[in-house]
């Protein structure tokens, strides 16, 4: 038990792991950190993007073969992405993909966000219909009851190609299905910093 304790800072930004029942009695405080962690995030999701538009794995692994590998890279600029999830970190994505000429449509619960990065925001109710314009799907949504799942394999199977950015939590995509959107072309690549179980086994 936690004893005499009846305040819990959480030092991220989530708090899902402390709200599983029956870890923390009822009567405790729970408190998150303030600080802002879009700009982080945002960065790394940028990072995986690159990584995948320019092929810097495949580029790479060439490399160490010796091999003069010259292939086709087509720029990032003039792509679409589709960001589940319009908070802190959705506002500060959709600033850094804008600036590099990305098109960018939020997804939030009230289909609504008057931060000026977004070319247009719209309802949880449109995912599954937007999904198939996108070349990028990046998730930042917290994991609720009301998210968990939510990018289904419904979803998935509308995709037309896109790559799934996972910055927000395992449980919202349904992490099962991602091997076969990867081999039926649903997705054509995964980036992901979160997953149901952390950290992965060394079997996955």
């Amino acid at each position: 038990g936690l004893g005499s304790v009846r305040w819990v800072q959480s030092t991220g930004a989530g708090v899902d792991p402390w709200l599983v029942p029956g870890v923390l009695p009822e009567h405790l405080l729970l408190t998150r950190s303030s600080e802002s962690y879009g700009p982080m995030i945002a960065e790394w999701v940028v990072s995986r993007i690159f990584a995948i538009q320019l092929q810097v794995l495949p580029l790479y692994d060439a490399q160490r073969r010796s091999e003069w590998v010259p292939r086709e890279i087509a720029r990032v600029a003039g792509t679409h992405a589709v960001l589940l999830g319009t908070g802190d970190i959705g506002r500060a994505t959709a600033s850094a993909l804008h600036a590099l000429g990305v098109r960018v449509t939020g997804i939030s619960r009230s289909g609504q966000s008057t931060h000026a990065a977004f070319d247009r925001v719209l309802p949880v109710s449109a995912l599954a219909d937007v999904v198939g314009e996108a070349d990028w799907l990046v998730v930042s949504t917290p994991d609720t009851p009301e998210t968990r799942g939510l990018v289904s394999r419904d979803v998935l199977s509308r995709c037309q190609g896109a790559v799934l950015v996972n910055a927000g939590r395992g449980a919202v995509v349904e992490e099962t299905v991602l091997p076969e959107a990867l081999d039926k072309g649903w997705l054509r690549g995964a980036a992901l910093d979160v997953f149901v179980q952390e950290p992965l086994p060394s079997t996955s």
